[in-house]
Formats: structure tokens, C-alpha cells, sequence
């Protein structure tokens, strides 16, 4: 299996190069392993079990009736070829390779429209993803290793909880969140959260250094919404269906502030914790390696893949690594020292 170049890529992070995205393994990375999550339970849930504990709540059964429908019709079509297997032998053997491949649930970003939009409103969605997420965890070595390279200069985040801003706390961060159509919620080096137009000079004001025009601080981007522990009126997640269809089709493109994007110039991309299953990680991996045109390097540490991604994004410029998070991270650790 190829091994990720931890040299180049700590050579690139500690020279500011290099720009750290943090996907859900990231979070989930350093929970106790032998412990399931529950509302309360002081780590972040799984996107799995975060969809099965909101499917619960809004009584969506859909894909589990699916699922049990297509077994059963595997099951009595082996039968009919090799009769003398029992069912139960035929059920236990397909079902796991069904739930490989198929799955026995449905994404989260469903489940979260058919709660919103079907079994409720948006209001007693939020409600629901507050307790999942509000919770005080604590960042693991993946976090602070990266919070603490003065060079890095730029930190993006697709989860919803604050790991991020607590590895950071030394470093008095400026935080940017994407609030959908409450648009921008900004933090100045810890201060209280403010609107800011995801154009004009605005952001450019408040974070850079007159001197320098570099900000001044490091920047947290959260690019898809985020749990305020203090408040609830400050939540704001990007989960359903249509939430990724309006942030991913904005006018003008949009998706990302300009201010932000033109920290990405000129630097490579680190992926941690993803899933390239997720059609809309693999939209925002599109969209960047369009904008960057083949200029830079993208490295993705991530929890499965076929060779066929491999082969695909690999000509994309994007190098796909399927390891565990921890190793990754223990191996890099001993490269930034």
C-alpha cells in the first residue's frame, strides 16, 4: 500500500503551505473504544449513529423496510438455486456483504430533510442536533499537534463541534462560520460572534494585519455550520439535502468566502477523516481541484475506498491514503518534531 509522504507533507504544514481539513474521524478519532455514544456522553457521535439516533426520533423506516425487502428476495432467490441451504444460513451469510455495500440505513442528509420537512420543521431539527453535538469534548493529538505550528495560518473544518477552537484557545483564533442563509457568524480572536457579508472588505478589516495584511490570528473556517455551547441561537448546521444543494449552488460560487479562498492561494490541501462515499464531500474535492487547476497537491487520509476512486482521483491530483487516523497521526508526529 502506498504510504502518504509525511515528510513533504510536515515540511508544508510547518512552512504554512499546506491547509488542514478535518473531517467527522477526526472528531471521532480519539472516543473510547469500547464505549457506544449517547446523547450526553461527553465525545462526539458518528455521521451513523447521529442518522440511526434522528431516524429514531422522526420515525423513518424506509430504508430498513428496503433493506429487509432486498434480503429477503436474496435469500429466496439462493434458495431457489441451492435449496438444501437453510435460510437462516443464506440470511446470515448475504446480510453483512448487503450492509457493506449498500448499507441497512440511509444518509444522514435524508433523514435530516424527511425530519425537517416531513416530520417536523426546522426549529425541532435543530433541537435534536443540539443534543447530539453540544457537548464539552476534548481535541485529541490530531488537534493540538496542528494547533501548535505557528505557521499554520488557516484551519477548515466541516464538523460541527468546537475541537477545533479549543486546541487553538492559546493562539486567540478568528473564527468564520458558514450560517446558510444567516450567512456569515464571525469571532474576532475569541470575541463575541458578529454578521459579516460573506463579500466585500469586511472580513478583510476585522481579521488582517493592517501591517501585513495577514490575519492577524489564525483562522478557523467552519465551512458547514457549528454548535455554539454558549447559546443555542448561535447554532446554525449544514445537514439536509437541500442545505448542500443551496451551499454548493450559490451564486456567484460563492461557496467559499473570497477572503477564505484566497488564503487557500498557492498552498496544498491535508484531508483527514473523510469519507469519499459522501457525494458531497466529493463535490467540494471537485470544486477545489477545479479552482486550483492542477497547481498543488492534495493528500486525503480516509476510511475506505476501491481502487477504481483511487485511480480516478488520482489523476485528479488528489493522493487517497485508506489508514487509520491515529497511526497517520503518530507517524506524522514523529516527522514535525
Amino acid at each position: 500500500m502506498l504510504e502518504p509522504p509525511y515528510e513533504l507533507i510536515a515540511d508544508g504544514l510547518k512552512d504554512g503551505t499546506v491547509v488542514p481539513f478535518f473531517g467527522a474521524a477526526a472528531s471521532a478519532a480519539y472516543r473510547p473504544e469500547t464505549e457506544s455514544w449517547e446523547p450526553g456522553k461527553p465525545f462526539f457521535p458518528s455521521g451513523g449513529e447521529v442518522a440511526s439516533m434522528l431516524a429514531a426520533a422522526v420515525s423513518y423506516t424506509v430504508s430498513k423496510e428496503a433493506y429487509a425487502d432486498a434480503l429477503s428476495d436474496l435469500v429466496s432467490a439462493v434458495g431457489g438455486i441451492a435449496s438444501g441451504v437453510g435460510a437462516d444460513r443464506v440470511e446470515t451469510a448475504l446480510s453483512p456483504i448487503l450492509k457493506k455495500h449498500i448499507g441497512d440505513s440511509p444518509a444522514l442528509a435524508l433523514i435530516a430533510s424527511w425530519a425537517e420537512h416531513v416530520q417536523g420543521d426546522r426549529r425541532s431539527l435543530d433541537r435534536k442536533l443540539r443534543q447530539y453535538f453540544a457537548v464539552d469534548g476534548r481535541p485529541g493529538l490530531l488537534h493540538t499537534m496542528l494547533a501548535d505550528i505557528d505557521a499554520a495560518r488557516v484551519y477548515v473544518t466541516t464538523n460541527y463541534d468546537d475541537l477545533l477552537e479549543k486546541a487553538l484557545l492559546h493562539r486567540r483564533p478568528h473564527l468564520i462560520i458558514d450560517r446558510g442563509d444567516k450567512g456569515l457568524g464571525v469571532s474576532v480572536a475569541g470575541g463575541p460572534l458578529q454578521s459579516v457579508a460573506c463579500t466585500g472588505k469586511e472580513l478583510y478589516e476585522l481579521l488582517n494585519d493592517p501591517k501585513t495584511q495577514q490575519p492577524s490570528s489564525p483562522v478557523i473556517f467552519k465551512m458547514h455550520g457549528s454548535v455554539d455551547l454558549r447559546t443555542s441561537s448561535n447554532d446554525s448546521y449544514l445537514i439536509t439535502e437541500e442545505d448542500y444543494v443551496d451551499f454548493l449552488g450559490r451564486s456567484g460560487g460563492h461557496y467559499i468566502p473570497p477572503y477564505v479562498s484566497g488564503l487557500f492561494a498557492n498552498k496544498n490541501f491535508l484531508f483527514l477523516g473523510y469519507s469519499l462515499a459522501d457525494w458531497n464531500v466529493r463535490v467540494i474535492l471537485r470544486k477545489l481541484l477545479k479552482t486550483t487547476a492542477g497547481k498543488v497537491r492534495f493528500w486525503a487520509i480516509v476510511r475506505g475506498r476501491s481502487d477504481i476512486e483511487q485511480s480516478v482521483w488520482q489523476a485528479q491530483n488528489l493522493n487517497i491514503y485508506p489508514m487509520n487516523l491515529l497511526d497517520f497521526t503518530a507517524k506524522l508526529a514523529a516527522h514535525l518534531k
